[in-house]
Order: C-alpha cells, then sequence, then structure tokens
C-alpha cells in the first residue's frame, strides 16, 4: 500500500461478505488518501496482490455491488480512457456530509501520518529482526504458494468461474476467502497431475464437463472430490473420465447415424 498506510473502518472488518475483498478495499483506500479518488487499473492491482485479473474484477464488481465504492468512467468517444474509484459509505443513515468528512478524514490522517511513516517502518524493522532471529526455531516451513500463472491457479480459477453461481461454492467463498480457497484447491490439482498423471486436457475437461453436468455440478465442490472414492473404493476422476468417454462414444454413434 501506500507509504504503508491505509484507513480501515470498522464497518469493513465486521462484514463477512468482503472478508476476501478487504485487501483490495484497504488498496483503495490508501490510493483514495491523498484526492479522494485513484484511477489504478485492475492490472495494478493485479500485479500489487498477485491475483490474476479475473479474480481482480470479481472482488472490484462485488465491493461496487455491495456498496463501498464507486466507480465513474473518462471516456472518449466509446473509448474509457480512466477509471475512478471513491471510497462510498455505505449506510443509508449517513448523508454526503459524513462522506465528505470521511474523505477529508482520510486525507488529514495521510498528511499527518506520512511525517511519521518512515520511523515507525524502520523501528517496526528492527523489532521485526529481533522477533525473527529470536524465534527462528519455531517457525515452521512455508506452505508452498502457487503463482497466478501456474497451470494449477488457471484451473482452480477456472473451477470457480464455472461454479461461481453454486450457492454452497459462494458459501466456502465467504468462509474461506477467494485466496486461502484458491491456493487450496491448487494443492488438489497438482496432486492430479503430479500423483494421479492426469494430463492438463483431461483436468480441464473433468473441471467443464462436472461444472455444466445436472448431477455432478452439485457433488464436485472442490478439486479435492476428484481424488476422493466412491463406495466401491474407485476415485472419482476416474468415474467421471469413464463417463466422458461413454459420452463421447455415443456422439459419434450419433452423429453416424444421422450421416447415414
Amino acid at each position: 500500500m501506500k507509504n504503508g498506510y491505509a484507513i480501515c473502518l470498522n464497518e469493513w472488518l465486521d462484514d463477512p461478505k468482503i472478508s476476501s475483498e478487504l485487501n483490495l478495499l484497504l488498496r483503495i483506500s490508501s490510493l483514495t488518501a491523498e484526492k479522494g479518488y485513484c484511477y489504478a487499473s485492475n492490472q495494478y492491482f493485479s500485479d500489487k496482490m498477485d491475483l490474476s485479473l479475473i479474480s481482480i474484477s470479481r472482488k472490484i464488481k462485488k465491493l461496487k455491488d455491495l456498496g463501498y465504492i464507486n466507480i465513474e468512467y473518462e471516456k472518449r468517444g466509446c473509448e474509457v480512457v480512466r477509471r475512478f474509484i471513491r471510497l462510498n459509505n455505505k449506510s443509508s443513515t449517513i448523508n454526503k456530509n459524513v462522506n465528505r468528512r470521511l474523505s477529508k478524514m482520510l486525507t488529514d490522517d495521510y498528511q499527518k501520518c506520512y511525517s511519521t511513516i518512515n520511523k515507525n517502518v524502520k523501528d517496526n524493522n528492527i523489532s521485526n529482526n529481533n522477533t525473527n532471529i529470536n524465534n527462528t526455531s519455531i517457525i515452521s516451513k512455508p506452505q508452498k504458494k502457487f503463482l497466478r500463472d501456474s497451470f494449477e491457479f488457471k484451473m482452480s480459477e477456472l473451477f470457480l468461474d464455472k461454479n461461481s453461481n453454486n450457492p454452497n461454492i459462494n458459501y466456502l467463498l465467504q468462509k474461506k476467502g477467494e485466496d486461502v480457497l484458491i491456493q487450496d484447491w491448487c494443492e488438489h490439482i497438482d496432486k492430479l497431475a503430479r500423483i494421479d498423471k492426469l494430463t492438463p486436457e483431461q483436468i480441464e475437461y473433468l473441471i467443464m464437463f462436472t461444472a455444466e453436468h445436472p448431477f455432478w455440478s452439485q457433488q464436485i465442490l472442490s478439486p479435492a472430490k476428484f481424488r476422493k472414492k466412491n463406495k466401491e473404493g474407485i476415485p472419482y476422476y476416474v468415474v467421471l473420465i469413464g463417463e466422458i468417454k461413454q459420452k463421447i462414444e455415443e456422439n459419434k454413434r450419433n452423429e453416424i447415424h444421422f450421416y447415414n
């Protein structure tokens, strides 16, 4: 965040619906501190947060739909040349004067804190370095983080995108947050390829097939389910691949019958 500083309202912290969007909202808060608005692009947020453009677009839309931000576009003819994002106090009991005071508070606090940030950051770095040295023996091995341009990340995002209307998955998304959920799914995608030896094409086809299937779309709520076994001890990905092959054969027979 800009100069390591952002305003966070209690209203944001207390709303579980934006738990996975709070990081983005804080960045917008930081960028709007000086002028009351920012015009950062989705690509900017994507680079800063190490998330895909699809994720950023989804998060911004959600914040706008929930009333946390306002978005205006500067156009040249039909072309959008700049986007302005402003914070919005969504409470219906708060009037425009309070919104102006909120904007002024952000600007004033930014100016007050600007002169002390460098000192605080320096002190905190010294303190953190000492703490890290003292606690080296109890630090656990960090969990592997999948980058957004990796196959596992792209397939996890595809799974989320194709199942975005499923209320069960939306519940998981709200409970865990998108970042945690995506990373969790990435591990299972990785195991499908590395341990189960599925090809990238097979994994992608599994995701597409189950998301569009009336039965399997309600059963496969996570890539982890692909690796779980049914009552007969057969992994679901084996069952699904068999069903997919059968469907392809039926389509081929129907084509031959049509042309004959």
